[in-house]
């Protein structure tokens, strides 16, 4: 259902304006049928209802903009493995500083570390543009199975992002 998106932005918008408290609300998805900018509302709406009066907001997603990045122990990760089965990773909590630090330099297209299954840093957005094409050359689909090529905005921003990769078990 197209509408269905906005139906459910209009749903939440509805239940934040009335003050409800003690909910708790499970949404899979929530990005299904919404444009990028509409999708950030929602995740603002969402955060504020789940902020006031003890509502409880849970959502399984695929979408980087649902990410709360700067908040990881908000952030529960599902990795299934036919070896070792299903598994919950939370990363641990970030010092203030570090929170600071990931929301400045963790936008959406970084923040697709947490979707993938393991990660290539590279300096900045040349290597990012160049790598696939070596990968191409060397007969390899560098988005095959969940893989992402992250730019990380220069050599010193390479430990906070491995910090995180080792905190969330994502190799890199």
């Amino acid at each position: 259902n197209p509408d269905g998106g906005l139906s459910l932005v209009r749903s939440i918008s509805a239940l934040h304006e009335a003050r409800v408290r003690g909910l708790v609300i499970l949404i899979e998805e929530p990005e299904l049928y919404l444009s990028p900018p509409a999708q950030r509302h929602l995740h603002r709406l969402l955060r504020r209802l789940s902020a006031r009066g003890r509502n409880q907001v849970l959502y399984s997603t695929h979408s980087p903009v649902f990410l709360g990045v700067d908040r990881l122990d908000e952030l529960v990760l599902v990795r299934h493995d036919e070896r070792t089965g299903t598994k919950l990773l939370q990363p641990p909590a970030l010092s203030q500083k570090q929170s600071f630090r990931m929301s400045a330099e963790i936008d959406a297209e970084r923040a697709e570390i947490f979707l993938s299954r393991a990660v290539l840093f590279v300096e900045g957005r040349t290597e990012k543009l160049s790598f696939p094409f070596v990968f191409e050359a060397l007969g390899y689909d560098a988005g095959q199975g969940a893989n992402a090529i992250i730019s990380c905005g220069g050599k010193g921003n390479m430990p906070l992002f491995a910090e995180i990769c080792n905190g969330c078990g994502i190799p890199y």
